[in-house]
């Protein structure tokens, strides 16, 4: 207060300076005239003094170095941002702070109530406080006692008494007694604090209302037990944050993957799991979208693969995508060669790690574009070709005659065949024996002739 009575002498001087200076009065001593000299400092002078002064007192509320007995006179400052600093400052003093916080200014008091070297006793003042601010503050303060945390879960303001829960040192006894609180905004609060006790976690599992029940399926704390009864839950969105809780146990995640019901955003997540039985769930599932099908068709893991290939829901696309890759296990391919798609059975006959059983039961297919294929897979048997010399399709016939593996029996069938195509590749085969090659050098078309000649 000196300062602002100092401020206001200094501005009644500088009024009555420039009231003289604008008279220019005179006084007459001894006959010589004397002129009194204008005063030049002026208002705007005053006014940056003034303001020099505040950021001055600003700098040293900020700084953790200054002396304590400047914070203790600043604490009396008449500017409330110098105040709030010095309550804020680490170096102030606990008299001080409690002398601060019975500050009129709100934010002064708030800035008490954060300070982690507030006496306890300011705290459980504070907690009093008639600004909700304040008291939330309170229950934020790393050195907050339990009984005031205790006592602000009481607090009649929703918005206390979920900060409360969020400090991770109220006592489990507070966190059970908040779990049953009328806001449901609160009751979640409780779930997500990872010193939640397990048995209140499991009465806030039941609660009625779903928003709380989602929060203990997403909590890491949550005993799988418990995520296992979610697991069923009514409502979807419970049920996906089970399936992305990473304390979610395998079985529980496999008996999601399983079932039908399960929502798609779940069933996307799943389909990364790094557990590969849970993959090959979903690879099974008669609800997994045909885009993650796809994905898992080239899953490293076998079993996933085959799943996918047994889903009944998979396209035809993915399916091809099976049926041509040499890395599809013998089982897959043995199942897609008796598929209704001509398309997937051509696949499979072209592919060389076609098991020879079911070549054979391809080298009887009614589609011509199948038994050609199986005709030219580098893996069909001696057996099948000679049976497929003699195919009435004489394409069917073209793969047999260049197949480096067909016996000499059916090389001796197809170089009587009508089809000078046939003949054509029996001439160019170099399994073909001297004597038939002998009898081909005076076949009727030139290019036989000439081929076999060679």
């Amino acid at each position: 207060m000196k300062t602002h009575l100092h401020k206001t002498r200094r501005l009644a001087l500088v009024v009555l300076a420039f009231v003289l200076a604008s008279c220019s009065v005179t006084e007459q001593q001894g006959g010589t005239a004397t002129t009194v000299a204008p005063v030049t400092e002026t208002a705007a002078d005053l006014e940056a003094d003034d303001e020099n002064s505040v950021a001055r007192r600003i700098d040293d509320s900020l700084n953790p170095s200054t002396p304590k007995e400047v914070l203790a006179e600043l604490a009396d400052d008449e500017n409330a941002e110098v105040r709030y600093n010095v309550a804020e400052n680490p170096s102030t003093t606990k008299e001080v702070l409690a002398l601060l916080a019975s500050d009129e200014d709100k934010d002064v008091r708030q800035a008490v109530a954060e300070n982690p070297s507030t006496p306890a006793e300011v705290l459980a003042k504070l907690a009093s406080d008639e600004d909700r601010w304040v008291r939330i503050a309170v229950t934020e303060n790393p050195s907050t006692p339990v009984e005031v945390l205790a006592l602000l879960a009481s607090d009649e303001d929703k918005g206390v008494r979920m900060a409360v829960t969020e400090n991770p040192a109220t006592p489990a006894e507070v966190l059970a007694k908040l779990a049953s609180d009328d806001d449901r905004w609160v009751r979640i609060a409780v779930t997500e604090n990872s010193a939640t006790p397990a048995e209140v976690l499991a009465l806030l599992a039941s609660d009625e209302d779903k928003g709380v029940r989602q929060a203990v399926a997403g909590n890491p704390s949550t005993p799988q037990e418990i995520l296992a009864k979610l697991a069923d839950d009514e409502d979807r969105w419970v049920r996906i944050a089970v399936t992305e809780n990473p304390s979610t146990p395998k079985e529980v995640l496999v008996k999601f993957a399983l079932n039908p019901s399960t929502p798609v955003e779940a069933l996307v997540k799943l389909a990364n799991d790094e557990n590969p039985g849970v993959r090959q769930a979903v690879a099974g599932n008669p609800s997994t979208p045909q885009e993650i099908l796809t994905k898992l068709a080239s899953d490293e893991n076998a079993e996933v693969r085959y799943n996918v290939a047994e889903n009944p829901f998979t396209t035809k696309e993915v399916l091809v995508k099976f049926a041509l890759n040499p890395s599809t296990p013998k089982e897959v391919l043995a199942k897609l060669a008796d598929d209704k798609d001509e398309g997937v059975r051509e696949s499979v006959a072209n592919n060389p790690s076609t098991p020879v059983e079911a070549l054979i039961i391809l080298a009887n297919d009614k589609d011509d574009y199948v038994r050609r294929y199986v005709a030219g897979n580098p893996s069909t048997p001696q057996e099948i070709l000679t049976k497929l010399a003699s195919d009435e399709n004489a394409e069917v016939r073209y793969n047999v005659a260049k197949h480096p593996s067909t016996p000499v029996e059916a090389l001796i069938i197809l170089a009587n065949d009508k089809d000078d195509y046939v003949r054509r590749y029996v001439a160019g085969n170099p399994s073909t024996p001297k004597e038939v090659l002998a009898k081909l050098a005076n076949d009727k078309d030139d290019y036989v002739r000439n081929t076999a000649r060679r």
